[in-house]
């Protein structure tokens, strides 16, 4: 019985309740802090099956600009909506402790493309764009050729 006087004596010491609440307070914190970090992880993975989708969409569309420029002789100047790589390095920021060195590169790898497909795609939009309007450039032809090449490397 004297044993448990002596924890009943302890427990009941005011700096030992003191510690308990904040390690408990502690331990939550922590807890909640994974918790938010795995949701994080998961809207990064979401976002990149987002853009995943959306990569098939653009290239569905430049087959369809490419064929439309072969077969009917036509372009459809149209923007294509860019990728959205801020979330994506913003989502990967904030979660870089719970990513390996070989997905935060090819994280970096993906960004990097997309943004670079975005630039093809707007200056396609641009040429097409340019062809769309009267015909007065000499060198048309030699235009055409180019927007076509551009869109072959997307295909």
């Amino acid at each position: 019985m004297d044993w448990l006087q002596c924890i009943k004596d302890f427990f009941n010491n005011q700096s030992v309740s003191a510690f308990v609440g904040a390690f408990s307070a502690f331990a939550l914190v922590v807890l909640n802090d994974r918790r938010r970090d795995g949701r994080k992880v998961k809207n990064l993975c979401a976002e990149i099956e987002m853009s995943l989708a959306h990569a098939k969409s653009k290239l569905e569309s430049v087959r369809s600009n490419r064929t439309l420029m072969r077969e009917h002789n036509r372009v459809m100047a149209a923007p294509i909506l860019a990728f959205n790589t801020a979330l994506i390095r913003q989502l990967t920021a904030e979660v870089l402790s719970h990513l390996t060195l070989h997905q935060r590169r090819a994280i970096d790898a993906l960004c990097y493309t997309m943004e670079a497909t975005d630039e093809i795609l707007e200056e396609a939009y641009h040429m097409a764009k340019g062809f769309s309007g009267p015909s007065d450039t000499p060198n048309e032809s030699l235009l055409l050729t180019g927007f076509l090449s551009n869109t072959a490397m997307l295909s």
